[in-house]
């Protein structure tokens, strides 16, 4: 049968399409399996592994990896037995990816430690590796970075509504320092700090 000309530049062209985005989704992250009928303990272990080490590992796979973290922690209890690792261990491991030189990286990371910090137990132990100095970077970092701004500010509320006692006074600085300066730099972020500052001075 004969294939009209430009039907065969279409179908020439497929493969190489399929073939680039068999791996990665739309953000670029690429897809790394979780296979969950394995312990959760050794899938956490893959998982930390991936995301600490400094070198052979891609940003876009250690992307991959963090939304794993997420999907690993819904369906297991939040139990350290079942992880396999304390909850500090896991922290130590979650907060390089606050360091990472990728946006997308760090906002993964932000919203793996939003997930993971479901009491005050786990917030003091977040608070005592001093992780709150790199959220508060997140939070004042360029506007440009709103992805990741976000998720910072996500994760602000998710303290405050596990403990506002809590609350670091490295985090309220941020929170200020945006709100003031923000309107005049036309931050978008800036009535989100203003909510949370306000949220802060409720009674409780």
């Amino acid at each position: 049968m004969n294939v009209p000309a430009n039907m065969a530049v279409s179908i020439r062209g497929r493969p190489t399409r399929s073939v680039r985005m068999r791996g990665r989704n739309d953000s670029g992250e690429e897809n790394v399996p979780l296979d969950l009928t394995r312990e959760s303990s050794d899938n956490m272990r893959e998982i930390l592994q991936n995301i600490a080490k400094s070198h052979g590992v891609s940003n876009m796979r250690k992307l991959g990896h963090l939304n794993n973290f997420v999907k690993l922690l819904n369906s297991v209890s939040h139990c350290e037995e079942k992880l396999g690792f304390t909850y500090e261990e896991i922290i130590i491991c979650l907060r390089v990816a606050l360091l990472n030189e990728v946006k997308e990286v760090r906002a993964a990371g932000l919203r793996a430690l939003r997930y993971l910090i479901r009491d005050s137990s786990v917030l003091q132990t977040l608070l005592q590796l001093q992780v709150d100095y790199l959220i508060s970077r997140c939070v004042d970092i360029q506007q440009s970075n709103e992805v990741e701004r976000t998720q910072a500010l996500r994760l602000v509320r998710k303290m405050i509504t596990v403990n506002a006692q809590l609350f670091p006074s490295s985090l309220t600085n941020s929170l200020i320092a945006v709100g003031n300066d923000g309107l005049q730099e036309r931050d978008r972020m800036v009535r989100g700090c203003i909510a949370i500052i306000c949220e802060l001075g409720l009674p409780r």
